[in-house]
């Protein structure tokens, strides 16, 4: 004779309900992402970071960032001062520094990894001692921060204000 494990109702909805108050959550958490900022936002941007503007007339300006006032944004760009007024800018980002360090923990992990497994291989075939693992993944881990300094990014751009313009509002 065979048992089947029965799992009460109450059980069940219980499970039901976990799982629909776990996906409200992540839903509200998706819906909740921080959106850009107002103008103020834009104003706590520190001098000589780099930005990048849409604004209209005009179109994508590039530059680094001289200073901010209620009225408008200033730019070097193309080795001359621009002034924007607030009215015709329609989004900025703000650049972020380039990330190398974290590139090159990032190369030196991956490049011990790879070390280690080729150690191993070579300790298996039966030719070298146990220490070429450590000396395969130290050479290894060298050459991967190497390069994971190198290709560590240049940084990235983060939305800080859009807006639109009150010629575009209808």
């Amino acid at each position: 004779m065979e048992f089947k494990k029965k799992v009460p109702q109450w059980n069940q909805f219980s499970c039901l309900v976990r799982g629909t108050v776990i996906g409200i959550i992540a839903l509200s958490l998706c819906v909740a992402q921080e959106l850009p900022g107002d103008w103020s936002t834009v104003q706590l941007l520190s001098p000589g970071l780099r930005v990048r503007l849409i604004v209209v007339p005009g179109g994508e300006v590039r530059g680094r960032l001289v200073g901010v006032s209620q009225s408008g944004i200033d730019v070097n760009s193309k080795g001359s001062r621009q002034t924007y007024p607030r009215h015709s800018v329609t989004r900025v980002w703000a650049g972020t520094a380039p990330r190398r360090g974290r590139g090159a923990l990032i190369g030196a992990a991956v490049g011990a990894g790879a070390g280690t497994a080729v150690g191993g291989w070579m300790y298996s075939k039966g030719d070298f001692v146990p220490s070429v693992i450590l000396a395969t993944a130290v050479i290894g881990a060298g050459i991967g921060a190497a390069i994971g300094a190198v290709t560590g990014g240049r940084g990235s751009d983060k939305l800080v204000y859009a807006a639109y313009p009150a010629a575009s509002r209808r």
